[in-house]
Order: structure tokens, then C-alpha cells, then sequence
């Protein structure tokens, strides 16, 4: 596989900082008085990296606009939550990256996409040439990740609650563990977006979590263990309260890729850390507090923590990853 380039070891470049709220969405700023156009936060500066040495803050995206060393970086700011957010000096807004993209000039929201993509995925820097992979795209950016909104879980989370008599279990989704502790997490090719294994209960379906079993089938060609019951969302479809119900479950098989014969696409499937789910799924307090009732039900069949590592696809001819220290198995 041709390495990434790297950036040259002296530059002069503005940097943009990358800030982010609980959901993963970007920080943007306004000069003081709200008067031009939104922003990253940034600051022009000129700087010289000696060889193996990095900046204070992790570099996400280095840019190459200009012959020579002309360049725009893209740094790691972390996340800030709603207090430190709310301490943030002058005219500042979060929004979704796909809407970010729009505000910000076109070169410098695809700089924050890639940023952002390099980030989630874990993967290391990422180095651009005008705005575009200088090297082998990056799978996020290949896939499309926040191109567009994603959908907004404002719904209240009822953790170990069994679904009360007045909510109709309308959806079963699940947070499916490989051997090594992380969960699979399905890409709708037609726009780039993430969601959980699972879908709508039909009539046919004896229970909520064989409507997970037989979805995650049909979607992503996946076998898995009995599912435990993690929680619900109420909600509310069509003027009748319904449940969104959440279940964790061990995944034994993964065959090859195929089409879903209910939406005729071909989901891609990656294999990531729960915190790189809950970020790509922008799912923010409430998807964390899923994340760890899943894990502590993972735990309890004996499922390891997944290690930090990069975002990874799964092949077309499927396969499970090996449990750390295991032989791989299909």
C-alpha cells in the first residue's frame, strides 16, 4: 500500500483548531461582533517541525494549497461540553459537520470534514492537496461520512426499564460485539449514513430481539448470540407512543457482503470502538450512557474492551476478527 505523504518538516501555515461539542459537531466561530463569515477557530502563525517532532496539539489535516510550503493545518481541540461551551468567548454555534461544511468556505469545510473523519477514525493525520486525499482516501472519506445531518436522538433514555404497557416496541437496534470487543456499525451508501444493526418489528417477529436477529441478517449477513436487553426510547409515530428498543448482542458470524432485499443497497460495514460509534453516530450524553450499558453487558459474556485502534471495513467476504490472543474464525 504508497504511504501517506507526510508535511514538510518547514512550513508556514495557518492552523485551524478542530473543537467539538458532545456530538461530535464542530465548533465554529465569528470575528467579535458577529459581522463575516463563520469559521474554526484559527490562528495564523509560522512554524518550524523539526523532524519527529509534532505540534502541542495533534495535527489532523495538513493541506497543501500553494507550491513550496504553503499549507493549512487542521489540529485536535478535543471536545468541550455544554459548561465549557457555554464559557466560550464572542459568537460561537455547534452544528451538525454537514451543515458546518456549508457555512464555512468550500476549501475550509472540506478541511473540517477530513479533520473530522481523521479524528473519529483514529487513523493518524491525514494530508490533503487542495482540499483533497493526497494519498489513499481515507475509508470514512471514501464512504462519506457527515456529508449530510444526522439523525438527532433527543429522546430519553430508559436504561434496564422493561417497555411499558402504553408504548407499542416499534424498533429493535443493537449494539453487535465482535471477538475483540468492538461493535459493527452499518453505512448506507446512497448518503454516508451510520446507524446500529436492526430496524422496524414486523408481525411476523415473535419478540423485539428476534427482529434484531432477523434484521441484522438481512442487513449486514451477520449471525449473533441471544440478545441481551439493554433499554428504550419512548416516542411517538404516526400520533400512537411507541419504543425504540436497544439491545447488545455477541456477533458469532459475518458472511459476505449482500444486497438488503428490503432497501436494495449493499450496507458497508465497519468495525469500530463503542467511542468511535457514539461519535460517528452523533449520539452525544445519551449515546454514551448506551455504550456503557452495552460493554457492561458485553462484559458479562465475557467480551474484552475494545482497544483503541483505527476504524476498519469489513471485507466483502466477511469474517470475524480474532478475540485478543485467539486464532481468527469466519
Amino acid at each position: 500500500m504508497p504511504e501517506t505523504p507526510h508535511p514538510p518538516s518547514v512550513l508556514r501555515s495557518t492552523v485551524g483548531v478542530l473543537v467539538t461539542d458532545e456530538r461530535a459537531r464542530p465548533l465554529l466561530v465569528r470575528p467579535a461582533g458577529g459581522g463575516g463569515p463563520w469559521a474554526l477557530p484559527s490562528c495564523g502563525c509560522a512554524l518550524s517541525l523539526p523532524c519527529g517532532t509534532a505540534p502541542a496539539r495533534p495535527v489532523l489535516v495538513f493541506d497543501r494549497v500553494a507550491a513550496g510550503c504553503e499549507g493549512r493545518l487542521v489540529v485536535d481541540g478535543g471536545h468541550l461540553d455544554a459548561t465549557r461551551l457555554g464559557e466560550v468567548e464572542g459568537p460561537v454555534t455547534c452544528v451538525e459537520p454537514a451543515v458546518a461544511a456549508g457555512l464555512l468556505p468550500a476549501a475550509e469545510g472540506r478541511r473540517m470534514l477530513a479533520a473530522l473523519r481523521a479524528r473519529v477514525a483514529g487513523a493518524g493525520p491525514v494530508v490533503l492537496d487542495g482540499g483533497r486525499p493526497a494519498g489513499p482516501v481515507p475509508v470514512l472519506d471514501r464512504l462519506g461520512l457527515f456529508e449530510r445531518p444526522r439523525t438527532v436522538q433527543e429522546l430519553p433514555w430508559h436504561e434496564g426499564t422493561p417497555v411499558p404497557p402504553r408504548l407499542t416496541p416499534r424498533q429493535a437496534w443493537g449494539w453487535l460485539f465482535a471477538p475483540d470487543g468492538r461493535v459493527l456499525v452499518l453505512v448506507d451508501p446512497r448518503d454516508g449514513h451510520a446507524e446500529l444493526p436492526g430496524g422496524t418489528i414486523e408481525p411476523q417477529d415473535p419478540s423485539p430481539a428476534a427482529a434484531l436477529v432477523r434484521e441484522a441478517g438481512e442487513e449486514a449477513t451477520v449471525t449473533t448470540g441471544e440478545p441481551v436487553y439493554l433499554g428504550h426510547l419512548p416516542d411517538v409515530h404516526a400520533g400512537r407512543p411507541v419504543a425504540r428498543t436497544r439491545f447488545a448482542a455477541p456477533l458469532t458470524g459475518m458472511g459476505p457482503s449482500a444486497v438488503d432485499p428490503a432497501l436494495n443497497i449493499r450496507y458497508a460495514r465497519l468495525l469500530v470502538t463503542p467511542q468511535q460509534a457514539v461519535d460517528l453516530l452523533g449520539w452525544g450524553a445519551m449515546g454514551r450512557a448506551q455504550a456503557a450499558a452495552a460493554v457492561r453487558a458485553a462484559e458479562g459474556w465475557g467480551a474484552p474492551r475494545a482497544e483503541a485502534r483505527p476504524v476498519e471495513e469489513v471485507p466483502a467476504a466477511g469474517g470475524l476478527p480474532a478475540r485478543p490472543g485467539a486464532a481468527a474464525h469466519g
